[in-house]
């Protein structure tokens, strides 16, 4: 009863910890649906890197736009296996840590106050549990890949082994492991110069790592951000001379983009965000990390400051 309501409905996978490894939201504005009426949806969900193999459960239902849960139910329970395959890695090779193999880390530096680590494993005959380097270690068990994640404080160093294994500028705040859907990584950004004034170019460096071969054309949007303004880049790499259609499993592109600052920005500092969406569909390609999804369907690669 009463007048009809916002409502969204959304898809959960809920893993064997309890934890959320993936989710689809479907909102609907009350005036797009009336008494009675069957809602048809289709979800996808993209499961987190760091999702363990094992039982999870599968779960739907409703909420209004102020977050209250109006209905909930079990789908089904389900299996996620190990990977048939290690993770993308910038930094792949091969350290017996424990009764699993470590073939490959990356370094996540886009938040200023944290850093992920992540590990990707190729798994043995028993789990294990306990510390090394003085670190929390929880790696499966079974036949086949996974990865771990850590989230170490920022100024914490990595162990000799991976320290000396990091590609060649990894150790700075460049860094990145930013999962796009299951297509792509971004695993290096760099914003110049730091400051600039209005009118002024500002360069972006990027590598990406593709996941596997690319069977969709995908854009590439670049957000400048500051006080009162807006600029966006949308582009296919390479100039529209490598489009995603072109990316073979394992392949790496970098890639260097300008945007200019509008003459009328006002002073004040400017956020520089990332996206991915699909040429044909429009829809965003999700960020496979719950910190940086949570600001926004593109993810934080800079800042910089616009002067007087």
């Amino acid at each position: 009863a009463g007048a009809p309501r916002d409502i969204s409905f959304f898809v959960q996978l809920l893993g064997p910890d309890g934890r959320l490894y993936g989710q689809s939201d479907v909102s609907y504005p009350a005036g797009r649906y009336t008494a009675g009426e069957v809602l048809l949806d289709r979800h996808t969900l993209y499961i987190l890197p760091e999702a363990p193999p094992g039982p999870y459960t599968l779960t739907a239902g409703a909420y209004t736009p102020d977050g209250v849960r109006v209905a909930e139910t079990t789908l089904a329970a389900l299996t996620v296996p190990p990977a048939a395959a290690p993770a993308p890695t910038a930094n792949a090779g091969r350290w017996s840590i424990v009764a699993a193999d470590l073939v490959g880390f990356d370094v996540d530096r886009s938040l200023a106050d944290a850093q992920r680590l992540y590990l990707h494993w190729e798994l043995g005959p028993r789990a294990e549990a306990g510390e090394w380097a003085g670190w929390p270690l929880a790696v499966p068990a079974g036949l086949g890949y996974a990865t771990t994640a850590l989230d170490l404080p920022p100024g914490d160093p990595l162990p000799a082994p991976l320290a000396s294994a990091l590609r060649r500028g990894a150790q700075t705040a460049a860094a990145r492991y930013v999962p796009f859907g299951e297509d792509l990584v971004l695993t290096r950004a760099t914003v110049t110069p730091p400051a600039v004034r209005p009118g002024g170019r500002v360069t972006v460096e990027l590598e990406f790592l593709a996941a596997h071969s690319i069977t969709h054309d995908l854009t590439l949007k670049l957000e400048l951000t500051g006080p009162g303004w807006r600029t966006q880049l949308d582009t296919t790499p390479v100039g529209g001379g490598l489009p995603t259609l072109k990316w073979t499993a394992g392949a790496r592109l970098r890639d260097q983009y300008v945007l200019t600052v509008p003459t009328e920005a006002a002073p004040g500092p400017a956020q520089l965000a990332l996206g991915w969406y699909d040429a044909f569909t429009q829809a965003d390609l999700p960020i496979l990390d719950p910190r940086l999804a949570q600001l926004g369907p593109a993810a934080l690669i800079g800042t910089l400051e616009v002067l007087p």
